[in-house]
């Protein structure tokens, strides 16, 4: 579900049936155990992240973890908002931004955490009820310190975009006269290193929006000339050479040159150093420039 190097170069990985820790030589796996309040809240992890202060928090169905490096061990933080609600909530996404602010993207909503008192704030409210399921998918920051947020299940929006410096929010979906989206259910978001968002779709492809002039440059499958594998994309990374690499739900890894427009793909075969799987899941690109590819 999600992979993640960390500030001491261990390799942490997030599955349906555990956390994973590899320090290049052995696993260790960290489960959910009832009689263990210091124990992971849920065996299914569906993020990972690291802040400045490298703190590791880890998403699951049962809310935020973090990872007590001393102790080996992890703190549950209950999930109460700032209206003092209890809740039960899945944490999809997290993020820090330039602010240490930690982003926390939820099935039902937006919220900011607030350390110092752990309650969660709500965001966006305006576009979110609390019992609105949306999925966030992603949250990226792009260099002018926006926020961009993405969402699956979400009906009238797909992305927002926020300044937090002006305090404007702007949401794109199909029908955005600016910037109308393929369709409202976006699996991922990425910066490049030029500044445009890459925005990948379920079913539609990619979208490549210019901070500069939101313009907009689409790929989708096209049979007879050199194109992405598959439209439906699942994950989006930039190597160290500025190259993109694109993983599908079916179509195996995809590497876009951004030089030569042109796309390199990867799928399984019966060669030992070939994929595992068609189906990429989290792709991330390590601090040694290796790429981790969950299939």
């Amino acid at each position: 579900q999600d992979i993640f190097e960390d500030s001491k170069g261990q390799i942490w990985i997030g599955t349906e049936d555990g956390l994973n820790r590899y320090d290049g030589i052995e696993f260790k796996v960290y489960k959910f155990d009832k009689k263990d309040p210091t124990s992971i809240s849920n065996s299914y992890i569906t993020s990972l992240y690291e802040d400045r202060q490298n703190n590791l928090w880890i998403g699951t169905p049962r809310g935020l973890c973090r990872y007590n490096r001393n102790r080996d061990n992890f703190e549950r933080i209950q999930f109460t908002d700032n209206h003092n609600n209890i809740l039960e909530n899945s944490v999809t996404s997290i993020f820090e931004d330039d602010s240490n602010r930690l982003w926390i993207g939820c099935g039902y909503g937006i919220y900011l955490f607030d350390r110092e008192n752990k309650k969660f704030n709500t965001c966006f409210e305006d576009f979110f009820t609390p019992n609105s399921l949306v999925y966030c998918s992603s949250i990226c920051k792009d260099r002018n310190g926006i926020i961009w947020i993405s969402f699956l299940n979400s009906k009238d929006v797909g992305i927002i975009k926020y300044n937090h410096v002006s305090d404007i929010t702007t949401w794109y979906n199909t029908k955005h006269p600016e910037i109308e989206l393929k369709e409202n259910s976006v699996t991922s978001l990425m910066v490049d290193n030029q500044n445009n968002i890459w925005v990948g779709y379920v079913s539609k492809g990619i979208d490549v929006i210019n901070n500069n002039t939101n313009v907009v440059t689409s790929y989708q499958v096209d049979p007879d000339n050199n194109s992405i594998s598959s439209n439906g994309v699942s994950s989006l990374a930039q190597n160290a050479c500025g190259k993109i690499l694109i993983g599908t739900g079916g179509g195996g890894l995809n590497i876009f040159d951004p030089h030569t427009k042109l796309f390199s793909h990867y799928t399984t075969s019966e060669s030992d150093r070939s994929l595992l799987s068609n189906t990429i899941q989290p792709l991330h690109i390590g601090k040694d420039g290796m790429v981790w590819i969950g299939c």
